[in-house]
């Protein structure tokens, strides 16, 4: 049981080792790949798009702004919402939250 695991190490040792000093064919192939990964990250992508698009879906067809400041439900904010929208407030505040992150994603 010991020579097996002594040998299982000594196979994942050299293993390691061979990764770690690699080939010149590698080395090649990784400059490539780091070129790759240089390349900057577009700056609109679809996923911004989607949250932010949804957040003002969201504010405009729930009436949002409107609720927030003239319902009689509210209070505060986060627990006073549960009353006017029940189980979508989740939903709604999370959409939001995700709108608010992508736009600031962009703007900066």
């Amino acid at each position: 049981d010991n020579n097996e695991l002594a040998t299982l190490r000594n196979r994942f040792k050299r293993d390691a080792e061979f990764l770690l000093r690699g080939t010149p064919s590698d080395d090649h192939e990784d400059k490539g790949h780091k070129e790759e990964e240089a390349k900057p990250l577009p700056l609109i992508n679809r996923h911004s798009v989607f949250w932010i698009m949804a957040s003002m879906a969201v504010t405009y067809y729930m009436d949002f702004l409107n609720v927030v400041m003239h319902d009689e439900h509210i209070k505060s904010f986060n627990i006073a919402l549960w009353p006017v929208w029940s189980f979508f407030t989740p939903l709604i505040l999370f959409t939001q939250f995700m709108g608010v992150v992508m736009l600031i994603s962009l703007l900066g």
